[in-house]
């Protein structure tokens, strides 16, 4: 997996002279990209498989700190002012049979709070993976 350019450049990220990236595979199919701004851990981006049955509110209790409330008018996109969460639709993966996948984006540094730009930051971020042949391959570009 490789950090997706497009997300580290729409995230509010603070200010700072030094932006880096690590990939991350913690587990069960999980890729993660952190994002940090000198030094200290700014944005988080998940792409996690579940079970067949979990829904965004599930994915959101599990995987957030604040369990984002708003919903998009469509109801795809969890948000708050820090985090997201939504579903992958039609997303086919060998690795992964009849598991959904799922993208979690949140913010970890200070007074970054704007409900906006995680809202925009999620539904361009899901139609990109949506567009994939498998949202599995080439869903993370540099």
């Amino acid at each position: 997996m490789r950090c997706e350019r497009e997300s580290r450049s729409a995230a509010p990220l603070p200010n700072g002279k030094e932006i880096s990236q690590q990939q991350e595979s913690p587990s069960g199919g999980t890729e993660r990209c952190k994002v940090s701004v000198d030094g200290k851990i700014a944005f988080v981006a998940d792409r996690v498989w579940r079970d067949a049955e979990a829904d965004a509110t599930e994915v959101a209790s599990a995987q957030t700190k604040a369990n984002p409330a708003q919903a998009t008018d469509d109801k795809r996109y969890l948000y708050s002012g820090t985090e997201t969460v939504s579903k992958i639709q039609d997303c086919i993966d060998r690795s992964h049979p009849d598991q959904p996948l799922f993208t979690v984006l949140q913010m970890f540094a200070e007074d970054r709070e704007d409900e906006d730009a995680i809202e925009r930051l999620i539904v361009g971020y899901t139609k990109r993976a949506q567009k994939r042949k498998s949202a599995h391959d080439g869903l993370h570009e540099n």
